[in-house]
């Protein structure tokens, strides 16, 4: 799979919502909404996950391992724009399932282990 641009993630983020049908092109002011929604959202799995790629623009790559995760966590954190108020739980589901992705991601797949704690 080759890399994404921020364009080709705003169109897959916009087919994930049922807004563009499969093999159509989005609608330029919706895109520029989702790209304008990407910035944000680049910044902040900068400041929490320390994502190694892109700078939140549309010339940046997305590579092939993060397209998938992006996709759902973009039409989630995009649903209430497009969808208003009736977001499906298939796509509130489908954001965290992505954040998780990306998180395992930047942490070679391993999961986190609970801390206990003893008091004394």
């Amino acid at each position: 799979m080759a890399s994404w641009t921020a364009d080709e993630l705003a169109t897959k983020t916009l087919i994930e919502l049922g807004v563009v049908g499969a093999g159509q092109s989005a609608a330029a002011e919706d895109a520029a909404e989702v790209k304008e929604r990407w910035e944000s959202v680049h910044a902040q799995l900068q400041k929490d996950l320390q994502i190694p790629f892109g700078d939140g623009t549309s010339t940046a790559d997305i590579p092939a391992w993060a397209q998938e995760p992006l996709q759902k966590y973009m039409a989630w954190k995009c649903a209430a724009l497009f969808l208003g108020t009736s977001v499906p739980q298939t796509i509130v589901a489908g954001g965290g399932e992505g954040y998780r992705e990306l998180q395992s991601q930047m942490h070679g797949g391993k999961k986190h282990a609970r801390v206990r704690s003893k008091s004394y």
